[in-house]
């Protein structure tokens, strides 16, 4: 590989070695080594897919884009997907919703962002030339600024969540009851969104892990600034401990992972594993204790009000239940 790498750029072939989306759709050429093994290289971390979507192969009629951000400030807000390099001219349609049910066209546009007006749930779907339309994308909070919803569960195999798009990121809000936007965490890492613009940010993970990489060095660098300039964030995942750095788990975030699994899914009052299954819930340890498992050891610790990790999807709460969790997490941050 360093070989042909070489032998191309003598050739006045120009080759990107960077592999984020935005590189592998502007780059021509690229040659970049991945964290994975040759088996693991065609699933984990979403490698083969993402090099696919930027191949100049044009995407399925059904392939809906992929939301990257609705960023709203309580009136309008500004919609953002991932360009892919087949995308030239292809109209993409916002869709926004009141109630997450019903809903109606907001704009459309063939390059991003589109600025519509503020929507408490925000889609996108793509039009092809011959007038068909793809599914639906994830959904998003588009109804303010209070909170920054962040969407980095983007697991596809061997987890509990089995569809390719969820709209946790936007239900997770309603839950809060407070105004959000909504971002990727590759709109993140990418330096599309920036945590400083929000006071309080919920990151969640689903039940990502090693291989679905849950926290990448651009988002870890994100998140540090954040904190050091006195956000406020709340993480949630099953595999936040087992699946990342321990250093940086415990420096930045001042957590620390205990096991593997709580072998439960009741939380205080609470029951989890509703929305799907959640094999492993990480048993965590930290200043502040703010849940225990039913099995006991900490599923949610935080401190200095500043951080909150817990250690299962708060999306898989029983519906009823959910805005009181979030209350009582609300609570630790001092709204």
């Amino acid at each position: 590989n360093t070989t042909l790498l070489t032998q191309l750029a003598n050739g006045g072939v120009a080759v990107g070695t960077t592999e984020n989306d935005e590189a592998l759709r502007t780059d021509p050429t690229t040659i970049v080594a991945t964290p994975f093994t040759h088996f693991e290289s065609l699933w984990a971390g979403r490698v083969f897919a993402r090099w696919l979507r930027q191949s100049d192969l044009p995407p399925h009629r059904l392939d809906p884009p992929e939301l990257r951000s609705v960023i709203s400030d309580g009136t309008a807000a500004s919609v953002a997907w991932m360009l892919e390099r087949a995308d030239s001219g292809t109209k993409v349609v916002v869709e926004g919703s009141s109630d997450g049910a019903t809903w109606a066209e907001l704009g459309r546009g063939t390059t991003p962002p589109v600025q519509v007006a503020a929507s408490a749930f925000v889609r996108v779907r793509r039009v092809n030339a011959a007038g068909d339309w793809s599914d639906p994308s994830d959904t998003y909070p588009g109804s303010g600024a209070d909170w920054l919803i962040v969407d980095g569960f983007d697991r596809v195999f061997g987890g509990g969540y089995q569809a390719s798009v969820h709209g946790f990121a936007a239900t997770l809000c309603q839950a809060l009851g407070a105004a959000c936007s909504g971002a990727s965490n590759e709109a993140v890492a990418l330096g599309q969104v920036d945590l400083a613009n929000y006071p309080r940010v919920l990151w969640m993970l689903g039940d990502e892990s090693r291989l679905d990489v849950t926290f990448d060095a651009a988002e870890r660098a994100a998140i540090d600034a954040y904190l050091a300039g006195g956000g406020h964030i709340l993480v949630s995942g099953s595999e936040v401990g087992y699946a990342t750095d321990a250093a940086w788990l415990q420096n930045t975030l001042h957590a620390t992972y205990a096991a593997d699994s709580a072998n439960t899914a009741t939380v205080a009052d609470y029951t989890f594993g509703v929305a799907y299954e959640v094999k492993y819930p990480d048993v965590l340890s930290g200043s502040t204790v703010i849940w225990n498992y039913a099995t006991g050891g900490a599923a949610a610790v935080g401190w200095n009000n500043r951080v909150v990790v817990v250690g299962f999807p708060i999306e898989t709460i029983t519906p009823a239940d959910l805005p009181s969790a979030m209350t009582t997490l609300r609570d630790y941050f001092g709204d």
